[in-house]
């Protein structure tokens, strides 16, 4: 296990070797991309370290695909379309209903 003195040089590392990578140069005025390419670089670095929790990249890709996913089933519902929802999503019809009645994803704040 890596001692939590190290996480700043494993980070820096993870950070350095992304930015060089190709896929750094190929998302170029694309910071949505390039912030995931950081993120994924970090989780990498991290996770089997142990030095510090962080979620596999499949765990966090999943997570987001859940989000994407919940927000596509809010603006399909018209109101009375549960079984449908759930049909279409593989999902059952309890959980379009938690989905439908739960928390949304917060916004994005916008950089003024």
């Amino acid at each position: 296990m890596t001692t939590p003195m190290r996480i700043p040089a494993l980070m820096a590392q993870a950070v350095n070797r992304t930015m060089s990578s190709p896929e750094w140069a190929a998302a170029l005025g694309e910071p949505e991309e390039r912030g995931w390419l950081l993120v994924q670089a970090l989780c990498e670095e991290l996770h089997p370290e142990g030095a510090l929790w962080v979620p596999s990249v499949q765990a966090l890709t999943a997570w987001l695909e859940r989000g994407d996913r919940d927000e596509r089933i809010r603006a399909e519902f018209d109101g009375r379309n549960y079984d449908q929802l759930a049909r279409r999503h593989r999902l059952s019809k309890r959980q379009v209903r938690r989905i439908v009645d739960g928390p949304r994803r917060p916004e994005a704040r916008s950089e003024d």
